[in-house]
């Protein structure tokens, strides 16, 4: 069998997961898209048989996770030094001298907030005797699995009374049950799922305007993953947002402000800015302090050309503009703009037509990060506003929040297509992100997106991982990169067009929703029961 026929063979498998997951979310969407509400034949669900469905869907998940945790290999290089960097951060000393001894850009280890997880899975494992490889693995792959159900639980709780029960059940499911995150987390090792749980808990206390708290989350997942730089122009976006917005609710340092300057009538427009620009700044505030805060007690490094800055506090930036460094391709076993050209494992230093792959990447990932944030600002132009203490459903405020919620699905999108050196998992929040976002706004096009993207997701998170594991790397001759995603394959081809069809796909939808502010099938979805009794008086009225 030549190599065509090899990694063809292992696309074949991964397509059988695919086909599997096709199943899961057909049968799963089937609550959310066919059960359309019918007050003669609606379904009913009781309380006791909801939160039966909820705990057996728990056990189901945990014991899948932990079994095919315990039998599989994780991906080689990540458990390995997962293992390690747990062993090295077991002790105090060690934990405290994690970052000491680093010099090069190629010795890049995780982030600061990892290791505050890693320190106490190694002590554990250190202190469990007779140990197996098999078993100290699962310990490394357990917190993975955690975030897993925890995301499920979060969105579950989050939309609690915006569903009746059997929707909210399909909406746990598809994520506790979710065959994406269940290879990436429990198969491959990845930690994926920690960073996915901090920023959806960041978008939805940015969308209950808790900018400060919202702000420490995104902090945190600054701290856990490099790659939470992408994210930070939505928090920017956010904030911004608020300068400018005409009836957003008068905050506790605008009233402040105002007393100061004696704007008792609340007429002096300085007064809003002054305390909007206040907000901005203590939201700095907190997030440098929450960034320093994890990362002081680690000693710095010597001072060398990878870490110019260290012996200092702010040795921690350097280490972050190492992250991308080690692997200087256009793009890395990703199936995006540059796989669908074929240039996986490609120098990013070659150029294609006057400019090189790298700069290409940074041209069109700053388009769609400026498209992004222009679709965020129309979205946002009329603000929502609280009466009495009571948020006001108008469809400008359905629009805000849709904004908040849709940007970073766009932003991560822009980053992971068009930019360069994308790695295969990069763009794994999406696909459950997008299950927030249809939560609050309820257009069936994002639930196609969903599952669109959790299945290109997953067929590129599976081939890869079984291309690697079955077939070894060779570094000499014609060769090179077996173990790696292949250019030349009508699977890479296939799902990097699909990818970006669904990427155009994506925009067109936020476009529709943000700024003509049209929302399909959201009749199709059984809501909260004070909005079922409006649709009940509106289609009577109409038959009137």
């Amino acid at each position: 069998m030549n190599h065509i026929e090899t990694v063809n063979k292992y696309a074949m498998d991964a397509s059988i997961g695919v086909l599997v997951s096709l199943i899961f979310f057909g049968a799963v969407s089937f609550f959310l898209v066919f059960n359309k509400f019918d007050r003669k034949k609606k379904i009913e669900m009781k309380k006791e048989n909801e939160i039966l469905i909820i705990a057996l869907t728990i056990l189901i998940g945990l014991m899948i996770r932990i079994v095919l945790a315990y039998q599989l290999p994780g991906w080689g290089n990540d458990i390995g030094s997962f293992r390690g960097w747990a062993g090295q951060a077991s002790t105090v000393k060690g934990f405290l001298n994690f970052y000491a001894g680093l010099n090069d850009v190629n010795s890049f280890p995780y982030t600061p907030l990892y290791i505050y997880v890693l320190g106490p899975l190694g002590a554990f494992s250190n202190a469990i005797p007779g140990l197996t490889s098999k078993g100290a693995e699962l310990i490394i792959k357990f917190p993975a699995i955690i975030a897993d159900l925890g995301l499920a639980i979060y969105i579950y709780r989050v939309f609690y009374n915006k569903f009746l029960p059997q929707v909210r059940v399909a909406l746990f499911m598809l994520i506790a049950l979710n065959p994406l995150l269940i290879v990436n987390s429990s198969v491959w090792g990845q930690v994926d799922s920690i960073f996915i749980l901090l920023i959806a808990v960041f978008m939805v206390l940015m969308a209950k305007d808790k900018i400060y708290l919202s702000t420490f989350f995104m902090g945190l997942a600054l701290l856990f993953k490099p790659q939470a730089i992408f994210f930070l122009p939505v928090l920017m976006v956010c904030l911004l947002r608020r300068i400018f917005a005409g009836n957003i609710r008068k905050t506790k340092i605008e009233s402040l402000m105002a007393g100061w300057l004696n704007d008792t009538d609340g007429t002096k427009k300085s007064v809003k800015y002054l305390s909007r620009i206040a907000e901005i700044i203590i939201c700095a505030a907190i997030g440098a302090a929450t960034f320093f805060m994890f990362s002081l007690p680690f000693a710095a490094p010597k001072v060398s050309d990878a870490f110019p800055l260290g012996e200092s506090p702010f040795w921690i930036f350097n280490l972050y503009l190492n992250a991308g460094e080690s692997l200087k391709f256009a793009a890395v076993s990703a199936l995006n703009l540059f796989g669908l050209l074929g240039k996986n494992w490609v120098a990013d230093s070659e150029i294609l037509l006057i400019l090189d792959y790298n700069t290409w990447g940074y041209i069109l990932m700053g388009a769609g990060y400026a498209v992004s944030i222009v679709l965020f600002f129309i979205g946002c132009k009329n603000i929502r506003e609280k009466k009495d203490g009571v948020l006001q459903k108008t469809p400008d405020n359905f629009t805000t929040l849709s904004a908040i919620f849709l940007s970073p699905v766009l932003m991560n999108v822009s980053m992971f297509m068009f930019g360069s050196r994308m790695h295969e998992r990069y763009m794994v929040p999406v696909a459950v992100l997008l299950l927030f976002a249809y939560a609050y706004i309820k257009d069936i096009r994002i639930m196609i997106l969903f599952a669109g993207f959790n299945i290109t997701n997953l067929f590129n998170v599976l081939y890869l991982y079984l291309l690697k594991t079955n077939i070894p790397y060779e570094s000499n001759g014609e060769n090179i990169g077996y173990g790696w995603i292949n250019n030349n394959t009508a699977y890479v081809y296939g799902f990097s067009a699909l990818n970006l069809i669904l990427t155009i796909f994506l925009f067109y939808t936020a476009f529709d929703i943000l700024v003509l502010k049209n929302i399909k099938g959201r009749q199709f979805i059984i809501t909260d029961k004070k909005e079922q009794k409006v649709r009940r008086k509106e289609n009577l009225l109409r038959k009137g």
